[in-house]
């Protein structure tokens, strides 16, 4: 285990899987502590992973970086560029075959993911890619 140089700097883990995982840094420990538990359980696991960062270079990039599930449901109507609430929740219920109940709560789940992770916003009725994050929430 090695620890990044600075205060409340991550601690950096490696995994038998061969996935680098990090500790959670002081500020988003306290992000994640405030979030709905299903949704924070899922914020820590791809904020360990460093999915996020990963997640915002291969948008930048023009590349979707999920490979299946909501996630890339999620990813590209980013790249699409016209993504809103509504269209989202249509693909969810159109791809992943969710009832319009079942499409509303892993929409409220996405939305927060995403902006917890500081990887898209919605601004003017319009999802977008948070491009160059000052600093997590």
């Amino acid at each position: 285990m090695t620890r990044v140089k600075g205060e409340g700097a991550p601690l950096v883990v490696a995994s038998t899987r061969g996935v680098q995982r990090v500790s959670l840094t002081p500020k988003e420990e306290a992000l994640v502590q405030g979030l709905p538990k299903r949704v924070a359980s899922q914020v820590r696991s791809l904020m360990t992973t460093g999915w996020f960062e990963f997640a915002r270079a291969e948008l930048l990039a023009g590349r979707n970086p999920a490979d299946k599930g909501w996630k890339d449901t999620y990813c590209r109507q980013l790249l699409g560029g016209q993504a809103t609430r509504e269209s989202l929740r249509l693909a969810f219920m159109q791809e992943l075959n969710l009832t319009a109940a079942s499409a509303k709560v892993q929409l409220s789940n996405a939305l927060s993911i995403f902006a917890a992770g500081n990887l898209a916003v919605e601004t003017g009725g319009k999802l977008q890619l948070v491009a160059n994050p000052v600093d997590r929430p």
